[in-house]
């Protein structure tokens, strides 16, 4: 099974990224663009996992005390890639994000 921890938007967040998403589209010859019940922030991508360790990352996550924070968008990024680049939304880094981040990576 293939994890990641990520941050749903709200519906405000979302629609501000689908109209990014919707310029992009327009200047592009083609690709897939993410569904919009689909847009959220990646904090950490696990990867590969077996269904084992599922409980124990659920039980990490079920450790933390998220309370609502805001984010700032930092521009439009891409990977580069083999297969076709992928375009980002970037968010500003802050002291919430780094918390959250930081705990997941070590847990």
């Amino acid at each position: 099974m293939r994890l990641f921890i990520a941050i749903n938007f709200n519906k405000e967040t979302k629609d501000y990224i689908q109209k990014v998403s919707q310029q992009l589209k327009e200047c592009s010859q083609s690709g897939n663009f993410t569904k919009y019940n689909n847009l959220h922030l990646t904090l950490v991508f696990i990867g590969e996992v077996t269904e084992d360790k599922v409980f124990l990352i659920k039980t990490a996550m079920n450790k933390t005390i998220i309370k609502e924070f805001e984010l700032a968008f930092g521009g439009v990024d891409c990977f580069n890639r083999s297969g076709g680049d992928i375009f980002f939304v970037g968010v500003k880094m802050n002291e919430q994000l780094k918390i959250l981040i930081t705990f997941f990576l070590m847990n």
